[in-house]
């Protein structure tokens, strides 16, 4: 999973380069992951040393506060307890991989501007059952959703500051499905706090 994130890091670069109405964006946090399941006394799961990471290429619209971004989010979070649907014992390791569309609208009149990201993504979650086994794991793939807002300061004419604050809700459609279907992970809301850097290329 470490391994494509960083292979789509490496692979946003080159790109970028030759573009120079885009921009291109990395960050790093943390937060509260599967915040549904951590908070609810009745899962036996307990989620604990959250880690994120985010590279992004976006295009900047002409006289616009508009990006579009095409982001890659990686989210790592260790895992305890039993399995909501197996009742399998959990002593491992839970990440998930998401690429996403993203449209982030900025208003820069202030020395701190405030704006807003809406994103539509492809989530491949893997869930590792035992930290000592990582090779015996669960593969899941679905759909996610990114809103939250983002707080910015220009550091020069092309290098912004940024801090943000999302919630990733994976697999939407089976969150609604009912609880039959649910699973450890899978469909749940995880918020992300990340602090990151942006640098325009033209």
């Amino acid at each position: 999973m470490k391994s494509l994130f960083l292979y789509s890091v490496f692979l946003c670069m080159p790109l970028s380069i030759y573009a120079q109405s885009f921009e291109i964006a990395a960050g790093a946090g943390s937060g509260a992951f599967y915040f549904g399941e951590d908070v609810v006394d009745d899962l036996s799961v307990d989620f604990s040393n959250h880690q994120s990471l985010y590279a992004e290429l976006g295009y900047q619209f002409k006289e616009s506060p508009g990006v579009l971004k095409l982001r890659f989010q990686n989210a790592n979070a260790d895992v305890i307890g039993r399995e909501y649907r197996t009742a399998r014992s959990l002593d491992g390791s839970i990440s998930t991989f998401t690429t996403a569309l993203m449209y982030e609208r900025i208003q820069r009149k202030n020395k701190v501007d405030l704006g807003y990201q809406l994103g539509l993504g492809y989530t491949i979650e893997e869930l590792v059952f035992d930290s000592s086994n990582p090779f015996v794991k669960q593969e899941d793939k679905f759909m996610s959703i990114i809103v939250g807002g983002v707080a910015s300061t220009k550091l020069n004419d092309k290098l912004d500051l940024n801090l943000e604050l999302n919630a990733l809700w994976t697999d939407p459609i089976n969150t609604l499905g009912g609880a039959d279907d649910w699973r450890t992970g899978g469909e749940d809301v995880s918020f992300l706090l990340q602090l990151g850097l942006s640098y325009r290329l033209n």
